[in-house]
């Protein structure tokens, strides 16, 4: 986990926050974050990575099925700006 704080939020101010996956091969999910006001302006960014688990706990060390299954649809549903492949 880690944050960068640039600016302060204000009580009573209404606050974006973005959340971007980064697909992997790993078992683990780093998503990167940004909070800004509704003007636009930056407040925070932050990541995380997050790992996957058995049902007892234990570290899973591949890619679970069912992200693999999400991560396909995830990227098969993206867009990609003109002139790039996935």
């Amino acid at each position: 986990v880690s944050c960068r704080f640039y600016k302060p939020a204000r009580h009573g101010e209404s606050l974006g926050i973005a959340a971007r996956l980064h697909a992997k091969k790993s078992a683990r999910i780093d998503f990167d974050y940004e909070v800004r006001r509704q003007d636009g302006v930056l407040l925070a960014r932050g990541s995380t990575q997050q790992v996957f688990t058995d049902a007892q706990w234990k570290l899973c060390l591949t890619l679970p099925e069912f992200a693999r299954d999400f991560y396909a649809r995830w990227e098969s549903a993206m867009v990609q700006p003109q002139g790039r492949t996935a």
